[in-house]
């Protein structure tokens, strides 16, 4: 998994947290532009003047001193330093363009940048740069950085856990360990006391995690995925829900192959054995696909899912719907919205 993941570092589909980001004017400039689009919400076209006031909250002319944080609780990146619900047509109710990703507990991150406002980091995860919220993260030190990132002795969740009420740990979230007592595990989670960083010890039952990395094989991947059937579909993580590559990128993570953020990402991704469908007609893609005796990655356009097998020559995969609004189960020759079965547009 380690040369798996350095190969991904090699060719930029992931980015290596063990060095410290050197962020020149220029690039950081780059990386805060925003292309220019309309955006509506609740079926109205967003005033100029609101846009102009957060792209000026960007702070764009200003240098920050790179540090390192960790996140203290699941919360959201954004595309820009605002909570505004962004739609890129006028019709669009759902898929909130200011939502990129979720963040969860423990990830080790780098604060690139900071809003105006002082309310909002610009910061870098392993797999993308995007704006959060200043209360949801600690800026910590290279120890605490380190135990986070390259902890010794870790447990990775691999059943939602709620913590409290409103508030889980979500499949993939890799955690120090403190210590095992029976089938109980005393975890490490980043906590605040005064504004400083302060370790937090929790309880968490055998059954939601496993002590190190799962064994990657067939049965384990399907386990996994099928632990989040039914999970409200959500665009970029938002209203605790998943969507279709942050399901599959969070699968992975229980194995410790980390994955880029987007699908079109997903699809350029080394080490793995693509076939390339997008030339094939109907009857090819069925045949290529009836050959995979075990799981595999199915990409399409803006769209991923995972074979689950196949079962009297019907071919079944899993995957999180924004049609069907939640993770589901489906046949690959079940009609789409655009009256065409997902087998016609598979791509890889």
């Amino acid at each position: 998994m380690n040369y798996y993941n350095e190969r991904l570092k090699y060719y930029n589909y992931i980015y290596d947290m063990n060095i410290e980001p050197i962020i020149s004017n220029n690039y950081l400039k780059n990386l805060l532009e925003v292309n220019n689009k309309e955006y509506y919400y609740n079926h109205k076209l967003i005033d100029n003047k609101t846009i102009e006031n957060i792209l000026n909250n960007r702070n764009i002319n200003y240098c920050y001193k790179i540090k390192k944080a960790v996140v203290l609780n699941r919360t959201y990146g954004k595309l820009l330093p605002s909570d505004i619900i962004l739609y890129s047509n006028i019709k669009d109710n759902y898929f909130n363009r200011n939502q990129l990703i979720e963040l969860n507990i423990g990830t080790p991150i780098y604060i690139i940048h900071i809003s105006k406002d002082k309310l909002w980091y610009f910061i870098k995860t392993y797999n993308y740069y995007c704006w959060v919220k200043k209360d949801d993260i600690c800026i910590v030190n290279d120890n605490i950085f380190n135990k986070y990132l390259n902890p010794k002795r870790f447990i990775v969740i691999t059943d939602k856990l709620y913590i409290e009420k409103n508030k889980f740990i979500d499949i993939g979230v890799k955690l120090p360990l403190y210590k095992k007592i029976n089938n109980n595990y005393k975890v490490i989670i980043p906590n605040i006391y005064n504004n400083i960083y302060k370790d937090k010890i929790i309880n968490i039952n055998s059954k939601y995690l496993n002590e190190g990395y799962v064994k990657y094989n067939y049965h384990n991947l399907i386990v996994q995925s099928l632990k989040y059937l039914n999970t409200p579909y959500g665009w970029g993580g938002m209203n605790n829900g998943i969507d279709c590559s942050g399901f599959i990128s969070n699968i992975y993570k229980v194995f410790g192959i980390l994955l880029p953020r987007d699908t079109s990402k997903q699809q350029q991704i080394v080490g793995t054995t693509i076939i390339d469908m997008k030339q094939l007609n109907f009857i090819e893609k069925y045949k290529q696909l009836i050959k995979i005796k075990k799981t595999c990655i199915i990409y399409f356009k803006s769209h991923v899912m995972l074979l689950l097998g196949i079962k009297n020559k019907n071919i079944y995969v899993i995957h999180a719907s924004s049609n069907y609004k939640k993770v589901i189960i489906t046949k690959l020759d079940n009609k789409t919205i655009d009256n065409i079965t997902s087998l016609h547009i598979i791509e890889f």
